[in-house]
């Protein structure tokens, strides 16, 4: 399953879960700003990073939106070889 971590007024985050919605892929949206606990644990996952989405699947982080974008068409040319 995927896993964006974002925030309600990010409009990348909102493209990520368009995009997933479209390639029926299953995914949970965490609000990084929903309280301090929450920021706390994005930045411990992903230390250094500043930017919201930041997109998992399983263990594996794929990174942004345009990561996502690209990771899903390698997967549907993949699909098609």
């Amino acid at each position: 399953m995927y896993e964006i971590y974002g925030t309600q007024n990010c409009t990348f985050c909102h493209k990520a879960q368009q995009l997933l919605t479209e390639h029926d892929k299953i995914y949970t949206f965490i609000d990084v700003s929903q309280n301090q606990n929450v920021m706390a644990a994005f930045l411990s996952k992903f230390p250094g990073v500043t930017k919201v989405p930041q997109i998992v699947l399983g263990d594996d982080h794929i990174g942004g939106y345009q990561e996502l974008r690209n990771s899903l068409t390698l997967d549907q040319i993949e699909s098609i070889l």
